[in-house]
């Protein structure tokens, strides 16, 4: 239910303009002294747009920094920062596990109700959304969530998520291609970080731009009420950048899928959509609807026969201590 992609002859002279417009920002900054939090600040980020799973990861690494540091496990210990794309409410929310997805963006969301003992808070100005995580939670550490392009903010540690098997796309920058800034922007990146098997691609960049490589992988995590009838007919509803992924997630774990249906990423469910998943699920005689905890946060109330269970996403890092060698040095103090 995506919209027709523009035409190439349009959006190649649009992606110029766009890269002219990205370096003269980028540029600025490398000039400039951003402000420096009191605290140390993780940016997890990429280099394209969508799918990379960076608020997964920030849910990951967050779990990880509080098996390897008493002092942030404490209640507001670890904010988490995000600008709270796709939300309707405008200034600073701090997100609890009830809020409406329209205040705060959905991923801070899904975010805040995985770690209830995290702060999380939407500001699209991260340098007042720092102060405020600082100066009235008492916050220890701070990650952003999508920040490797937001520069008015200084960070102690960039992690840069980049796709295992096309890490650069169709190497142009958007919107003729999925990139936000040209590969050499990587140099600011202490770290990357790749979700899959497939690595050659990630590695050559690692090695080229001389970083060290993480790799993780995504483990999907099916709702108990599936496991306990693995047979049922199930229909799938998202509304995410690649959808795809979650296709064969679950065919891998054989999972009888009847249908499908896909939205835009963050696409906002209303009652018409509700109404036209349940419809379109019912007439392919699914028993049950599954979406992702992202696109649950945005569906609002159900109510339908069929019921509407969650899939989960957990990102498992494959040398946590590796990571944990190369952020220790910045959080000696806390």
């Amino acid at each position: 239910m995506d919209r027709a992609a523009p035409p190439r002859w349009l959006t190649v002279p649009m992606s110029r303009l766009y890269a002219w417009s990205a370096g003269r920002y980028h540029k600025s900054w490398d000039k400039r002294e951003p402000f420096r939090a009191s605290v140390p600040v993780i940016s997890v980020g990429n280099l394209a747009v969508g799918g990379t799973g960076k608020s997964p990861t920030v849910i990951a690494l967050t779990e990880l920094l509080w098996v390897k540091k008493d002092s942030l496990r404490e209640q507001n210990a670890i904010a988490i920062l995000s600008r709270g794309y796709g939300r309707l409410a405008k200034g600073l929310v701090e997100v609890q596990t009830a809020q409406d997805w329209r205040e705060s963006g959905d991923e801070p969301l899904m975010i805040k109700r995985a770690l209830p003992a995290a702060a999380v808070i939407v500001e699209a100005d991260r340098t007042k959304g720092a102060r405020y995580a600082v100066e009235k939670l008492g916050a220890k550490l701070i990650l952003l969530d999508d920040g490797f392009q937001h520069r008015p903010l200084y960070r102690d540690f960039d992690l840069v998520m980049l796709d295992a098997r096309h890490p650069l796309g169709n190497g142009r920058l958007l919107p003729a291609g999925p990139l936000r800034e040209k590969p050499a922007a990587l140099r600011r990146a202490q770290a990357l970080v790749t979700i899959g098997e497939e690595v050659e691609s990630v590695q050559k960049l690692a090695t080229n731009f001389s970083k060290p490589l993480i790799q993780a992988a995504a483990e999907t995590l099916l709702p108990s009420e599936l496991l306990a009838n693995p047979s049922s007919k199930c229909f799938v509803v998202s509304g995410i950048a690649r959808p795809e992924r979650l296709y064969k997630s679950l065919e891998a774990k054989k999972i009888n899928v009847c249908g499908k249906l896909a939205f835009s990423d963050h696409h906002p469910f209303g009652p018409a959509d509700r109404e036209a998943v349940f419809k379109t699920a019912q007439q392919a005689g699914a028993e049950l609807v599954l979406t992702t905890a992202k696109d649950q946060s945005r569906m609002g109330s159900w109510g339908y026969a069929l019921p509407l269970l969650t899939v989960g996403l957990e990102i498992k890092f494959g040398d946590p201590d590796a990571i944990w060698e190369l952020l220790s040095p910045i959080l000696s103090n806390i």
